[in-house]
C-alpha cells in the first residue's frame, strides 16, 4: 500500500533567494492607512481599566472589614469568658469566643494569600537571535515599522497553532517597549507567507495603540489573576481539608467548620468579583481584537483574512489529531521528530467533508456576550467591510522567512518535548513524519480489514478463540479451503444479528453505568429524585433491579457476539494457516514477514482477550468515582462521600494492579523504541500511588483505553492477513447463497 508523503515544508533560498527576500522587504515599505481609534473608545477603555483596578481594591476593603469585625469581637465580647459555669459549659464559651477569632484570622490569611500569589512560571519557548535567523529579524523589523509598533527585543518559537506578542518581563516592561514575539511553527508549516504576515501584523497591531494596549494589559492581567486565585488550590487548602477529616473532638470540629465556612465565603466573594470584572471588560477586549484585525486586513488584504481564519481552524483540528497520534505513539516510547510537519500533514489528510463542516462551523459561530474574542464569523465580516486590497500579496510558503527551517523545526520540537512536556527524549525515540504516516496508514488498513470481516459496529473487547495450530500449514489444503469457504458464509449470515447484539451490548453498558452512578451516590448517603437515573425507583432496591435487568440483557447480547467471535476465530485460524502453505507463500509478498509476526500477535491477542471482564470492572469503578466527585462539588467536605471515594479508589487500584501484572511476560507485538517490551510496559509504565485518587483514576482510564485499542489493532492486523489469504485463494470473488457480496468483498 502506498503511503502518502507528508508535505514538504522547507523551501531553501538559493541564488534567486536574495532577490526574493528583497521583494518581500520592499513590499513592506509601502504605507498602509492608519487605524484610528475614536476618543469615545479610548475613554471607554480607560473607564473599564479603572473599574478593573477598583475590583482588587474592593477586595482589600473586604479583607479590612473582616479584620475589623474580628477585632471588635475580640475586644468587646471578652465578657463571654467571665460568665459562670464550668466543664463543658466553659468549653462551649471558649469555643464561642475563640472560634470566630481563629476562623476570622484564617479567612483573612486565605483572602490575603491570593494578593501575594504569583502565576506559576510556564515553560520557556525556544529563543532565536538575529545571528541565526537574520532575514526573519529584518522582516519583523520592516513589519513593525509599517504597523507603527515597537520592534520585539526577542523572538521565540514554539509548536502551538498560535502567534502572540507581549511584554517580555510582564509588568517590568509595562512602561517601555520591551516586547517578545512568539511564533508557533505549525503556522509556518501550514500557512503561506502572506497569511503569516497578516497574523503577525494583527499581533503588532495591539502594540501600535500604545496607551490602549497598556490598558488592555491591565484588564487581562486582573482577569487572569481573579481566575487563578478562584480556581487554584494549594497546600493550605489541602491542610484545612485534612484537618476537617481528622478532627475528632467536637470543639475542634466546630472551629474547623467555621473556618472552612469563612474561607468558602471569601472564595465566593472572589468568584463574584471575577465574573463582574469579566463582564465589564469583555466588550472592550473584543473591540481591541477588531482593531488589530484591521491592521491584518490592511497589510495582507481583506480576502486573505477569511482564508487565514479558516486555515487556522483546520490547523487547530490537525493539531488535535497529531497530538492524539503522538499519545498513541508514546505508548511505544516513540515521538515524531518534527511536530509542525506532523500537524501540517494531518491537516492535509483531512477529509473534504470534515473540512467543509469546519468551514461551515466557522461561519455559523456567534459571539457570546461574555466572550473576550469575537467569533471568526464576525471578524471575517468586519475585515471584508474594510475592503482592503492589502500591500503584501506573496503566496510562497511561510518557511522562506527562516534559515534551515527543517532542522530548526526539529530542534524546536525536541525543545517542546523536554521543556513543556518534561520528557527526556533520546534520538532512538524520534521517528520521522513519513514513518508516522506509514504507521497510521497500516493502522487504518487494519481497522478497515476489521470492518470487512465483522461488519458494521465496533465489537466489544471479548475473547476471540482462534483454533490451534494457526502457525502451521494446513494438513489437507483442499479440506481447509472448504472450511474457510463455509465459515465465511456462516459469518456473513450472522453479521446482522451480531451487529444488533453489539448495539444492544453498548446500550446495556449505558444502563449498567447509570445504575452504578446512582448506587454510588446512594451508598454515600445522597437522596435521588425520581427519574434522575435509569432505575425503577430512586433507592438501592431500584439500583439492584436495574443492574439485574442490565446483566440479563448483557448475557443475551454477549452470547450472540461471542458466537460471531467464535466463527471469526475459525475463519482467522484457517486463513492464517494458509500463510505457511508453500503455494500461498509464493502468492503473498509479505508472507514470510507475516509468519514471523504471528509468533507475537497470537499470544498478545489471547492475553488481551482475557482482560474483557477487568476492563468492564475498572470502567464501572471509574463511573462510580465520577458520580461521587460530582456529588462532592455541591457538598464539599462531606465525610460519607470522601469515605466512599477512598473505598472505590482502593478497589480500583487493586483491579488495576491485578490487570497489569497479568500482562507481564507477553511480548508487545509491534515496534517499540526499547527494541523489546511486554504488554504490561506498554499499557502502564508505572503504577500510581494507591492513595492518589486522581492518579489512579487517570491511570485506570488510560489502561482501559490502551487495552481496547491494542485489542482492535492486533485483531485488525490478523484480519488483514486473513483477507489477503482469501484474496490470493480466489475466495474474495465468491458470492454468498443469496448472491450478495460476502463481507470479504
Amino acid at each position: 500500500m502506498a503511503t502518502p508523503s507528508p508535505p514538504a515544508v522547507d523551501r531553501a533560498v538559493d541564488a534567486s533567494g536574495a532577490s526574493e527576500e528583497t521583494a518581500l522587504l520592499a513590499a513592506l515599505e509601502q504605507p498602509i492607512e492608519k487605524v484610528n481609534v475614536s476618543l469615545l473608545y479610548r475613554v471607554g477603555l480607560l473607564f473599564v481599566a479603572f473599574a478593573m483596578v477598583l475590583l482588587p481594591l474592593l477586595y482589600l476593603a473586604l479583607i479590612a472589614g473582616l479584620g475589623w469585625l474580628v477585632y471588635l469581637h475580640a475586644v468587646h465580647n471578652v465578657g463571654i469568658l467571665s460568665a459562670g459555669g464550668g466543664g463543658r459549659a466553659m468549653l462551649l464559651k471558649l469555643v464561642i469566643y475563640v472560634g470566630p477569632i481563629i476562623a476570622g484570622g484564617a479567612a483573612i490569611l486565605f483572602m490575603f494569600k491570593p494578593i501575594l500569589a504569583r502565576p506559576a512560571k510556564g515553560p520557556e519557548s525556544y529563543k532565536v537571535d538575529a545571528t541565526g535567523q537574520p532575514f526573519l529579524f529584518r522582516f519583523v523589523e520592516h513589519l513593525t515599522r509599517l504597523v507603527g509598533a515597537p520592534m520585539p527585543k526577542e523572538i521565540h518559537l514554539d509548536c502551538e497553532v498560535n502567534a502572540s506578542a507581549g511584554f517580555r518581563r510582564g509588568m517590568l516592561s509595562f512602561f517601555g517597549s520591551d516586547l517578545v514575539l512568539t511564533i508557533g511553527l505549525p503556522l509556518v508549516s501550514g500557512l503561506n507567507v502572506r497569511q503569516l504576515t497578516g497574523i503577525l501584523a494583527h499581533e503588532f497591531g495591539h502594540f501600535a495603540q500604545g496607551g490602549a494596549m497598556r490598558l488592555t494589559y491591565v484588564i487581562r492581567s486582573i482577569n487572569g489573576w481573579f481566575a487563578r486565585v478562584v480556581y487554584e488550590r494549594d497546600q493550605w487548602d489541602e491542610y484545612l481539608e485534612r484537618t476537617a477529616r481528622e478532627s475528632e473532638h467536637w470543639a475542634a470540629s466546630l472551629i474547623v467548620a467555621l473556618t472552612r465556612g469563612t474561607v468558602w465565603f471569601s472564595r465566593r466573594v472572589l468568584w463574584v468579583l471575577m465574573h463582574v470584572g469579566h463582564g465589564i471588560s469583555c466588550f472592550m477586549l473584543r473591540q481591541m481584537e477588531y482593531d488589530a484585525d484591521r491592521y491584518e486586513a490592511r497589510v495582507s488584504g481583506s480576502d486573505t483574512f477569511g482564508s487565514s481564519a479558516r486555515r487556522l481552524a483546520e490547523l487547530s483540528l490537525g493539531s488535535q489529531v497529531a497530538f492524539n497520534q503522538l499519545r498513541e505513539a508514546w505508548n511505544e516510547r516513540r515521538l515524531g521528530d518534527d511536530l509542525p510537519a506532523l500537524i501540517a500533514y494531518q491537516t492535509s489528510q483531512m477529509a473534504t467533508e470534515t473540512r467543509n463542516m469546519l468551514h461551515k462551523s466557522v461561519m455559523e459561530e456567534e459571539t457570546g456576550w461574555f466572550a473576550t474574542h469575537p467569533s471568526d464569523r464576525d471578524r471575517i465580516r468586519r475585515a471584508q467591510a474594510e475592503a482592503a486590497p492589502g500591500i503584501f500579496r506573496f503566496d510562497q510558503p511561510a518557511s522562506l522567512l527562516f534559515r534551515g527551517y527543517d532542522a530548526l523545526a526539529r530542534r524546536v520540537t525536541i525543545y517542546q518535548y523536554r521543556s513543556v512536556f518534561g520528557l527526556e527524549i533520546t534520538p532512538a525515540q524520534l521517528v520521522s513524519t513519513a514513518q508516522l504516516a506509514a504507521d497510521e496508514a497500516a493502522l487504518n488498513a487494519s481497522h478497515e480489514a476489521l470492518g470487512e470481516i465483522f461488519g458494521e459496529g465496533l465489537l466489544p473487547l471479548r475473547p476471540v478463540p482462534i483454533v490451534a495450530d494457526a502457525t502451521q500449514p494446513p494438513a489437507e489444503p483442499a479440506a481447509e479451503l472448504a472450511k474457510l469457504r463455509a465459515v465465511r458464509q456462516e459469518m456473513a449470515a450472522a453479521v446482522p444479528a451480531a451487529s444488533q447484539a453489539t448495539k444492544d451490548l453498548n446500550e446495556t453498558y449505558d444502563q449498567l453505568f447509570g445504575a452504578d452512578r446512582a448506587g454510588a451516590l446512594l451508598a454515600a448517603g445522597y437522596t435521588l429524585s425520581a427519574g434522575s437515573f435509569p432505575i425503577p425507583t430512586p433507592d438501592l432496591a431500584g439500583v439492584e433491579s436495574a443492574r439485574d435487568r442490565a446483566f440479563a440483557r448483557y448475557e443475551r447480547s454477549t452470547s450472540l457476539v461471542d458466537r460471531q467471535l467464535e466463527l471469526a476465530g475459525r475463519r482467522l485460524g484457517s486463513g492464517l494457516r494458509f500463510l505457511h502453505a508453500p503455494l500461498m507463500s509464493a502468492r503473498i509478498e509479505s508472507s514470510q514477514e507475516w509468519q514471523n509476526e504471528l509468533s507475537t500477535l497470537l499470544p498478545a491477542l489471547e492475553r488481551l482477550s482475557t482482560t474483557a471482564d477487568d476492563v468492564l470492572a475498572m470502567q464501572r469503578n471509574l463511573t462510580e468515582l465520577s458520580a461521587l466527585f460530582h456529588g462532592l462539588e455541591s457538598n464539599e467536605g462531606d465525610e460519607n462521600t470522601i469515605s466512599r471515594i477512598l473505598s472505590v479508589n482502593q478497589a480500583t487500584h487493586q483491579q488495576l494492579q491485578s490487570t497489569v501484572s497479568r500482562l507481564a511476560g507477553t511480548a508487545y507485538p509491534f515496534s517499540h523504541a526499547s527494541g523489546e517490551a511486554d504488554l504490561a510496559q506498554v499499557v502502564l509504565d508505572e503504577l500510581p500511588d494507591a492513595d492518589d485518587v486522581g492518579a489512579t483514576a487517570g491511570a485506570t482510564e488510560h489502561v482501559c483505553d490502551t487495552l481496547s485499542n491494542l485489542y482492535y489493532r492486533v485483531l485488525g492486523r490478523l484480519c488483514l492477513m486473513t483477507l489477503e489469504v482469501e484474496k490470493a485463494a480466489g475466495l474474495a470473488k465468491e458470492k454468498d447463497a443469496e448472491g450478495k457480496p460476502t463481507p470479504a468483498e
